[in-house]
């Protein structure tokens, strides 16, 4: 750093390592249901414009190898506008690339962080818990 202070005292001078306590907590999903998850959401973000969204940027003048279009999904969306897949093939393919994603994902979290896993609800899991009435 410029400054030549550590970075953990950059924003607070008086802060020692160990001040802070955080605990890391993740929902142990059954992979059939993160399946089923990955492909509702993939067939919803091919549904509500992901293949437009795509056509929209390139139309101006964002290059195909630009940052933004290497995110998950964008490269096989510019396959199937050049005609290289067809839009069955892309839904595929999107789907196993977000498994193949959130596989690494899990395997990040496995090994890096001391994670506290629960267990998947399936009664809640779908929607917000509810907010208690205002008196």
């Amino acid at each position: 750093m410029k400054t030549g202070a550590q970075s953990d005292n950059v924003l607070d001078p008086g802060f020692r390592r160990g001040d802070i306590h955080i605990r890391f907590r993740g929902i142990d999903l059954p992979r059939e249901e993160l399946n089923r998850r990955i492909e509702v959401r993939c067939q919803s973000m091919l549904d509500h414009g992901m293949i437009e969204e795509t056509q929209a940027l390139l139309a101006n003048g964002v290059p195909e190898d630009a940052p933004a279009l290497s995110g998950l999904g964008y490269p096989r969306v510019i396959d199937f506008l050049h005609k290289k897949i067809s839009k069955d093939e892309l839904r595929r393919l999107l789907i196993q690339d977000t498994r193949q994603y959130a596989k690494r994902q899990m395997t990040w979290f496995r090994h890096q962080l001391p994670v506290t896993w629960s267990a998947f609800a399936k009664d809640t899991a779908d929607h917000p818990p509810k907010r208690p009435e205002a008196a």
